[in-house]
């Protein structure tokens, strides 16, 4: 899970900062 999170950091910071933490939550949970 941090993994995926840091890659997606990398890949889109300002998206990642910019979503609601409920927002994050689904976009980790297509991750898994």
């Amino acid at each position: 899970m941090p993994k995926i999170v840091k890659k997606m950091m990398v890949t889109n910071p300002e998206g990642l900062h910019a979503r609601p933490a409920s927002q994050l939550v689904k976009e980790l949970s297509k991750f898994k």
